[in-house]
């Protein structure tokens, strides 16, 4: 496995889809195939959004399944990722979301305090916005991802 590109990634996951992948803080564990399906399934959900090449996707996620997912979507959609720090506060992830033009937002739960902060100017269209855990103001991930 020294191809570590991402493309190795998808020869990976159509090759041995059965391989563990990831292993998350709690343990949980994820294959290839798994992460692939995943990664799919997010970059078929923000096409549907109409995000197109080239535009913007920001996560303000901790290390997690959803963060390498969004980021492995963004390389396979051709849409840019910016994954801001968490120890960022409000108006700080406010101004990385609005410079960068963000087309979709998702977020943690985790982080919900400062995610919600950024909504007071958040350029990113309402139902771009998404989290993983209940964030007001945020749909959930979920939905997403349900039937892509």
């Amino acid at each position: 496995m020294a191809d570590t590109d991402v493309t190795g990634f998808w020869r990976i996951a159509e090759a041995d889809p059965d391989h563990l992948a990831l292993v998350d803080p709690e343990h949980r564990q994820m294959t290839f195939g798994e992460l692939a399906a995943l990664t799919n399934r997010i970059v078929h959900g923000l096409r549907a959004l109409g995000l197109q090449r080239g535009d913007q996707v920001t996560t303000v996620l901790p290390n997690s399944f959803e963060q390498v997912a969004v980021c492995l979507a963004a390389y396979q959609g051709g849409f840019y990722v910016t994954t801001v720090n968490w120890h960022l506060v409000g108006p700080e992830i406010s101004y990385i979301v609005n410079d960068s033009e963000t087309k979709a937002l998702i977020v943690s739960s985790r982080f919900a305090d400062e995610a919600v902060r950024v909504l007071e100017d958040c350029v990113t269209p309402e139902a771009n916005r998404f989290s993983v855990g209940e964030v007001p103001g945020f749909r959930p991930f979920a939905e997403l991802i349900d039937g892509q």
